[in-house]
């Protein structure tokens, strides 16, 4: 274990095995006015909450006497009260006390406790915060997404999901997509290839379902370098969110600036020309740690399994914090990300199944110019705490700069012969700005015997799209033949984006979303929790077309579609055990807009509702949690073919609907001291229920019925090993139809993929090399197909990597 060179050796520890969360029932106190650690003691015994603090910091302190029935957290605040030390939460049974520099005279950062101390031992159990770069846990007990309060995921009556940044670092997972893997009922849908983080939660495909520290922030392809963890809400989520998909959210939580000194350098190489530098450094900026900072940079260059395909990546991401007060915080943070790449649209599928050619084969063109995509994104986050029941927060992001440039000679479609496929060249650019902005407050209070959580909000959504799209017409030269391919010369020059094109397109488009909010999270009895909120929306969104890059007749045409709706929200929680909750939802929310019918009218927007039940434990003090949910979702206003009109066969009718009903299992924590796990299993039933466009009775796309994977770390700790850790896991997935006309079918899969790593101290660092060796049996398999943007859904097929091999080595000081 290691320990700061700042502390004493000698810690002193007071702590029982935990026997309730933090937020039990009144205890009944009786300690007399005594030494503040033997007070300390005493109170981990009556409470059951682990108590971590240097031995420093009660030298000498005394507490006043503590007499009656009280809930924990006031009671330990009138045991500190004068003492100069604050207290914090780790987990629901945890608590780390340290020292306010300003209740020190003359201190200085040398002879200062830490604010977040690093990890002690508690019962042989290190104690970490939830932000710790340390932290090796595979469960995290708490999260803000499901509430936007932070609720112990066993209180919380919705299903939802946390990946540690733990399991990232185990796993070496660079993308988002790599690292939500681990979570049931999550799929990915390639959109242009997998330039865009989309995807498919409970069977639906979350186009805008990427949320960042609980803000929208849609499309892109997020790298993992500056984030803490990753959050996954299950099911509709307009209660506390707007507008979306009906099967859930992502929400990347990004890192944020640290109270010690943390500094790490990670290089890490593989196949395919596979390198990548990654910079983490935090700290205080001040003696007495009122200003801190956090700075992320990783740089990424790497070829792929996939012929003329790679990419170049930069991202930098600096935060700065001010903590004026105890109650008060503020956080400045910025995050520039730039790619360079080659879009692939990989291959096409031969009768009902992706063609039998080399996965390595690409049928673009060699010749297409690199595409790229950049972003900043700017937030700033505020709260302020008026005691210890009532908070305001303020979240804000400004994106004022999204662009995205690809051309490239795409394949179309299979021609008759089944081997040759036909193919288009396409070019696209989109500028785009969003503006954000979430203001809550949260109270606590009692009326009689029940205690309230109450959260009252407001937000706002702004986005801002300048989008051209250029096509032309490459009969003479397009065809490609699959099995042995030679790429003719091209007829015009890809990189004159401007000057080409048969088909020309300008769109601008611009929405504008704004609703409230309110919550209450309601205890009573001791062990039921009932969960109410509702929201209403009020939604803009505008668009202008011209089809001869006309951008002043694109503004001439635009117009808006402006809808309004109400989305409730209700959960019950029952806790017969400290150890055990049964719950049970209800969901409606507010979908995506659907435009216009071909006579100007507008279509009622999507809608979704929700059902659900399930059961969630804890097991061996909170170290391994579980969760097991049924749920039933409908899909409703789905665009489909409007059987009425003859006249116009393009003319649509919002009457279409979709059903998913499933069951989920998630795993996640520690089995034993030395071995950890995450483990999911996924069964979903999925149809189109009403559509005119001969889809009535297909499974929806990327959506198979059996889903899952398991990931386990295990740590040696005897010697002359110590420090060593393996890891392995497989991830599975049934087969999955390819377009909602059920008309290619991607086999089923499962991958292993494996790690070994050796942490060790040289040079006064600690150092880890680490090797992953991923699809290790080296299986062939298919990620997905581009079901929302391609006509042709089963032309765009992109292959999984074979096995492929990352090793590094991170030095931390």
């Amino acid at each position: 274990m290691d320990f700061s060179p700042r502390l004493p050796l000698s810690l002193a520890v007071a702590a029982v095995l935990a026997a309730r969360p933090a937020a039990a029932e009144p205890v009944e106190f009786a300690i007399p006015a005594q030494s503040l650690s033997q007070s300390l003691l005493a109170y981990s015994q009556a409470t059951g909450i682990r108590i971590a603090f240097n031995e420093e910091l009660t030298h000498g302190l005394h507490a006043p006497a503590l007499a009656g029935r009280l809930e924990p957290e006031p009671a330990l605040k009138q045991l500190l009260s004068g003492s100069g030390l604050n207290f914090r939460f780790t987990t629901p049974q945890a608590v780390v006390l340290s020292q306010d520099a300003r209740h020190k005279p003359g201190a200085s950062h040398l002879d200062l406790a830490p604010a977040a101390m690093p990890p002690v031992t508690v019962l042989g159990t290190p104690v970490y915060a939830a932000g710790d770069p340390h932290n090796p846990d595979y469960g995290l007990p708490n999260t803000q997404t499901a509430t936007k309060t932070d609720t112990p995921i066993i209180d919380t009556p919705f299903s939802v999901q946390v990946v540690p940044r733990a399991v990232m670092n185990d796993r070496k997972a660079n993308s988002l997509q790599q690292a939500v893997e681990t979570v049931s009922g999550v799929g990915f849908m390639p959109v242009d290839g997998g330039v865009y983080n989309v995807f498919v939660l409970r069977g639906f495909v979350g186009d805008s379902a990427v949320f960042r520290n609980g803000l929208r922030l849609e499309g892109f392809n997020f790298d993992t370098a500056n984030l803490e963890r990753i959050e996954v809400l299950k099911g509709p989520s307009a209660m506390l969110y707007g507008r979306g998909q009906p099967g859930g959210l992502v929400n990347i939580v990004t890192k944020q600036a640290l109270d010690r000194d943390y500094h790490s350098i990670e290089q890490q190489f593989g196949s395919y020309d596979f390198y990548r530098t990654h910079l983490d450094f935090g700290g205080p900026l001040n003696a007495d740690k009122t200003l801190l900072y956090r700075l992320n940079i990783a740089y990424q260059d790497n070829n792929s399994f996939r012929d003329y395909v790679s990419m170049e990546r930069v991202l930098v991401a600096p935060t700065l914090t001010w903590r004026p007060s105890d109650r008060t915080e503020l956080s400045l943070g910025l995050e520039f990300q730039n790619d360079d790449f080659q879009r692939d649209d990989g291959i096409p599928a031969v009768l009902n199944r992706p063609a039998n050619i080399p996965i390595s084969r690409f049928l673009n063109d060699p010749k297409d110019p690199l595409d790229n995509q950049d972003q900043l994104a700017i937030n700033l986050n505020w709260h302020h705490q008026f005691d210890d029941n009532w908070t305001v927060r303020h979240h804000f992001m400004a994106v004022p700069h999204k662009t995205y440039m690809d051309r490239a000679i795409k394949p179309v479609f299979l021609l008759d012969d089944n081997r040759r496929v036909f193919r288009n060249g396409v070019g696209q650019t989109d500028d785009q700005a969003f503006y954000a902005s979430d203001l809550s407050l949260t109270g606590k209070f009692r009326t009689g015997g029940l205690k309230h959580e109450v959260l009252l909000g407001y937000d706002y959504f702004q986005k801002e799209s300048l989008y051209r799209f250029h096509a032309f017409d490459t009969s003479p030269f397009a065809a490609v033949d699959i099995f042995n391919p030679v790429f003719p010369a091209l007829p015009v020059d890809l990189v004159d984006f401007a000057g080409w094109g048969d088909f020309r397109q300008v769109s601008v488009m611009k929405d504008r979303w704004h609703g409230v909010y309110f919550q209450d999270q309601i205890q009573l009895l001791n062990n039921l929790f009932l969960t109410g909120g509702g929201r209403h929306d009020w939604a803009e969104t505008g668009r202008g077309d011209n089809f001869a890059d006309s951008l002043s007749a694109a503004q001439a045409n635009f117009s808006y579609n402006r809808t309004e709706r109400f989305s409730p929200r209700v959960g019950i929680l029952y806790k017969p055990l400290s150890w055990l909750s049964v719950f049970g939802n209800f969901n409606e929310a507010f979908g995506t807009n659907n435009g216009r019918s071909a006579d100007g009218r507008p279509f009622a927007p999507e809608t979704s509702s929700q059902f659900e039940a399930g059961i969630k434990s804890e097991f061996w003090d909170g170290r391994l949690t579980a969760n097991l949910a049924f749920y039933h979702l409908e899909k409703r206003n789905v665009l489909t073919a409007n059987t009425q009109t003859v006249t116009d066969l393009t003319d649509q009718s919002a009457i279409g609907a979709a059903r998913s009903r499933g069951l989920e299992f998630d795993l996640n924590g520690k089995l034993t001291d030395n071995l950890s796990i995450n483990a999911a299993y996924a069964w979903a039933d999925t149809k189109i229920t009403q559509d005119n466009d001969g889809n009535q009775g297909h499974q929806l796309p990327l959506a198979p019925r059996h889903s899952g994977s398991i990931w386990t770390r295990y740590e040696v700790d005897a010697e002359p090993l110590r420090g060593l850790s393996l890891a392995a896991g497989a991830f599975l997935a049934g087969v999955r139809q390819g377009d909602k006309e059920n008309s290619v079918q991607l086999p089923g899969y499962v991958r292993v993929d494996s790690a070994i790593s050796y942490r060790f101290r040289a040079m006064g660092s600690t150092m880890t090399a680490q090797f992953n060796v991923n699809n290790l049996l080296d299986k062939i398999y298919y990620v997905g197909t581009d079901a929302i943007d391609s006509a042709i859904p089963r032309a765009d097929i992109i292959p999984g990597a074979p096995r492929t091999f990352l090793g590094s080595l991170k030095v931390e000081f």
